[in-house]
């Protein structure tokens, strides 16, 4: 002990004659003091908060730490000292077993080295090589004092012991720190990605909450933020803001005929077309459907809106590709404006709406702005829509039957199905008034299947009623027509109601047969098959081809009654009764005149051949009583023919 007494007072004696000695002992002391404070603050920086390094001293520390971490946790700066000093008395407990020599030594040592022992389970590779250092300079200070190698070795012994504790340590102890600190690294990166991820998911929420699945565009809800944003800024600038609601044409018989996924593929290049097309911070959204949404705000002046429509409108110019198909479409356009035409967004929405079916009706690839009288017929509409749906609830429909004449003969040949409505309190509506919305809805389709199981009841119980048996023609909608299970509903009609198919004559019109030209023959000869006709309605106003004459199985013609009323006055129109007439004689297809009014009418096709008519010259439709007393008593001098009886 007075070794270590002397030492000690050597080391930290400053106040010497010998000038080397004086600059190695304040140098010595400095560095010592420089590594007690640096070490220090090495643990209170990462000791105190690093769970890691908790964990190794827990290990290999004596059960005292604890009493220490309990300070830690109160991040006591005491608490650090108690683990160094803790860790120091555990280094000189497991060096006491090497014996008297050792154990004398490492009191110098352990009080020399404190917190280079400690930084050995911190920092261990800095550790070893500081602890090599001193120990070296220990050796040096020894030899400097004079202090003989007998006297020294035990300071040195211990420092070795020390050193290879510290060897043992890196070896066997590294990897248990680098497993810690990797587990703390793996465990922290983890973290950052789990964080990542979330905001990423909450990110992919965000957009499927505002934007549509297909196209990627805005939906309704963001659509309703960017629309209340614009109104806002234009209510404070004094500027308009044009809503734009398009529909795809025809889009419906693109999606039946080529395919979902063509459909698909159509809405998404036609979403990129009108992103395209609009300014920066216009916003183009999609509805649902064939449906989008322009807005555009800051506008001037209304009239600012049309070269923006026109530009929309022009970029459905260039034909679209999808699934080796080549598309021609167009879009329909309602225009809204605020403040004029809506002060929200659902008003703005809903006017545009109607505007966009005002414009359809005017023809495909068109525009309209909204104004305040289509509210109205929108209502009405929407009334009559109810009204359908009524009626089909409460059976309120009706067929009228309209003779169809032998002009050559005069004899009843045929009677055309045609419907009424029957409104409990504004009477007798006819087709015109309701069979264009019936089609919009869809509603033509369950009161189709009831006009066509109705007519050939009627048909059937005509023949029960000794009436001599006359065709049934039946008017078939191009929605019905569409209808993939057409011919099987047609074969389980036949076998519910009994009647010859030889009877039926199905009645489409030639805007139908074009529009479905690739499935149309098909079609057609399977319904030829079943024994029934085929008749083409308002035949002259559509596409009038002589190819698909030849193509169809095609019975009869019926020459629309715009061209009849003007035989007797126009020469274009009877020139054009004259062709088809003719052409049909060649192509050997029957031809009915419709809507024949006058007897100069019923003269000129019958010296032209016309084989049969039907219209108010005749009879107008009848009731099936009606139809069937006039069927009993009539000659054909009492539905008009004025020729001789055969």
């Amino acid at each position: 002990m007075a070794r270590i007494k002397r030492f000690w007072q050597w080391a930290i004696q400053v106040e010497t004659e010998d000038p080397l000695r004086r600059a190695l002992n304040r140098g010595f002391a400095v560095v010592v003091i420089a590594l007690v404070f640096l070490d220090l603050l090495f643990i209170a920086a990462n000791v105190l908060y690093s769970d890691t390094v908790k964990a190794i001293l827990g290990i290999v520390a004596l059960p005292l730490h604890a009493y220490a971490f309990r300070l830690n946790r109160r991040g006591t700066t005491y608490g650090a000292w108690v683990m160094t000093l803790q860790m120091v008395f555990a280094t000189v407990a497991g060096m006491s077993a090497y014996g008297p020599v050792v154990t004398e030594g490492v009191v110098p040592l352990a009080l020399v080295f404190p917190v280079v022992t400690a930084t050995l389970f911190i920092r261990p590779q800095a550790g070893f090589w500081a602890l090599l250092i001193e120990i070296g300079a220990l050796a040096a200070a020894l030899s400097i004092i004079g202090v003989p190698w007998e006297q020294a070795l035990p300071f040195l012994a211990t420092a070795l012991i020390a050193l290879i504790v510290v060897a043992i340590f890196l070896a066997a102890g590294a990897s248990i720190v680098w497993r810690a600190l990797r587990g703390s690294i793996e465990a922290n990166m983890l973290l950052q990605s789990e964080n990542a991820e979330r905001k990423r998911a909450e990110e992919r929420l965000f957009h499927l909450a505002h934007h549509d699945v297909l196209t990627s565009l805005p939906n309704r809800a963001l659509l309703q933020d960017h629309l209340q944003l614009a109104m806002r800024e234009a209510s404070r600038s004094g500027r308009t803001v044009a809503v734009l609601l398009l529909d795809i044409d025809r889009f419906k018989t693109i999606n039946d005929s080529l395919g979902h996924m063509v459909g698909d593929k159509l809405l998404k290049a036609v979403g990129r077309r009108l992103t395209e097309s609009v300014r920066a911070g216009d916003t183009v959204a999609r509805l649902g459907g064939d449906e989008y949404v322009l807005i555009l705000p800051g506008l001037q002046h209304t009239d600012d809106t049309l070269p923006l429509v026109r530009k929309i409108l022009d970029s459905f110019i260039p034909e679209f590709k999808a699934e080796g198909h080549t598309i021609h479409v167009t879009g329909s356009v309602g225009i809204a404006l605020y403040p004029s035409d809506g002060k929200n967004a659902d008003e703005l929405l809903h006017n545009a709406d109607v505007a966009m079916y005002r414009a359809k009706e005017i023809g495909q690839n068109s525009y309209y702005f909204y104004a305040a009288e289509m509210t109205t017929r929108a209502q009405h509409r929407m009334a009559i829509e109810y009204d359908l749906r009524v009626a089909i609830e409460a059976d309120q429909f009706v067929l009228h039957y309209q003779p169809i004449v032998e002009l050559r003969t005069g004899l009843i040949v045929a009677a055309e199905a045609l419907l009424r409505c029957i409104h409990p309190q504004q009477g007798l509506r006819m087709p015109s008034e309701f069979i264009t919305i019936a089609e919009d809805s869809g509603l033509i389709l369950p009161i189709g299947s009831w006009v066509l199981r109705t007519a050939c009841r009627q048909c059937r119980d005509f023949g029960t009623m000794g009436v001599r048996p006359v065709r049934m023609v039946v008017n078939l909608s191009a929605r019905q027509f569409q209808q993939k299970m057409l011919v099987n509903d047609l074969i389980a009609l036949l076998r519910e109601t009994s009647a010859d198919p030889a009877l039926i004559t199905i009645e489409i019109t030639e805007s139908t047969l074009m529009r479905h030209e690739e499935n149309t023959e098909a079609v057609l000869r399977q319904v030829c098959d079943l024994g029934m006709r085929i008749s083409v309605d308002d035949f002259g106003t559509g596409y009038s081809s002589l190819a698909y004459l030849k193509r169809f199985p095609i019975s009869v013609l019926k020459i629309d009654r715009s061209f009849i009323i003007g035989i007797g006055h126009d020469p274009n129109d009877e020139a054009i009764v004259t062709a088809i007439i003719a052409m049909a004689k060649s192509l050997r297809i029957q031809v009915v005149a419709e809507g024949i009014e006058t007897e100069r009418q019923l003269r000129f096709l019958d010296e032209h051949e016309c084989d049969m008519g039907q219209g108010f010259v005749f009879r107008p439709a009848l009731m099936a009583d009606e139809f069937i007393a006039l069927m009993k008593n009539s000659h054909w001098r009492d539905v008009g023919v004025k020729k001789s009886a055969s």
